[in-house]
C-alpha cells in the first residue's frame, strides 16, 4: 500500500512538471510568432515589420538626394563655391555614402538609414543656419523625419544626430 502511494506523489510531480514546462513552451511560441505585426514608432508613425533584403543588386551611381547653396562670402562667391551635400545608394540597401562639399574641402562619410519596415527613401533639407543641411527620411505617411545635420562652422564640416529611430513592439499606432 506504502509503495501505491509514493508511486502516485511521483506521477503528480510529473505532471505538474509536464504542466509547466507546457505553459513554458506556449510562452516561449507566443513570443517568437510576434514578427510581422503592426508596430509604432515613437512619433506614432505605424509601420510593419517586413523582410527587406539587405543588399542592393544595383545601386545608382547618380545622387538619390542633393542639397546645394552658394556661399555668400566675397570669397566664396569669386570662386563660385559652394555647400553641397548628396548622398548615394551603396551595395547595403539602409547604408549611403554622404560627400560634402564646402569650398574646395571634399568629405566623404557612410550613412545608416534606421530599418523601420519599409524601403528607406533619404531626403535632404534646407537647415536653419546658413551651411546647414538636415539628412533625413520620409516615412510610411510621406512625412519628412530628421536624422541627421550636417553643418559649418569656422570652416569644419561636422555631421550631427538629431534623432533616434527604432521599431517598439505596440498595438499599431492606437
Amino acid at each position: 500500500m506504502e509503495l501505491h502511494i509514493n508511486y502516485t506523489q511521483q506521477n503528480l510531480q510529473l505532471c505538474s512538471y509536464m504542466k509547466r514546462t507546457f505553459y513554458i513552451l506556449i510562452i516561449l511560441i507566443t513570443l517568437s510568432s510576434c514578427n510581422g505585426t503592426p508596430t509604432s514608432n515613437k512619433d506614432g508613425a505605424s509601420v510593419t515589420a517586413g523582410s527587406i533584403p539587405e543588399e542592393r543588386s544595383k545601386p545608382d551611381p547618380n545622387p538619390v538626394a542633393t542639397y546645394s547653396e552658394d556661399l555668400s562670402s566675397e570669397t566664396g562667391k569669386l570662386n563660385h563655391w559652394k555647400f553641397k551635400v548628396a548622398l548615394y545608394q551603396t551595395n547595403k540597401t539602409f547604408m549611403y555614402r554622404v560627400e560634402v562639399q564646402y569650398a574646395e574641402l571634399n568629405i566623404s562619410d557612410s550613412l545608416q538609414l534606421p530599418n523601420l519596415g519599409f524601403m528607406p527613401k533619404p531626403a535632404l533639407q534646407k537647415g536653419k543656419e546658413e551651411n546647414s543641411c538636415i539628412i533625413g527620411f520620409m516615412d510610411d505617411k510621406n512625412t519628412f523625419r530628421d536624422y541627421k545635420l550636417v553643418s559649418v562652422t569656422d570652416g569644419n564640416v561636422h555631421i550631427h544626430t538629431l534623432k533616434y529611430y527604432s521599431i517598439q513592439q505596440g498595438t499599431g499606432g492606437k
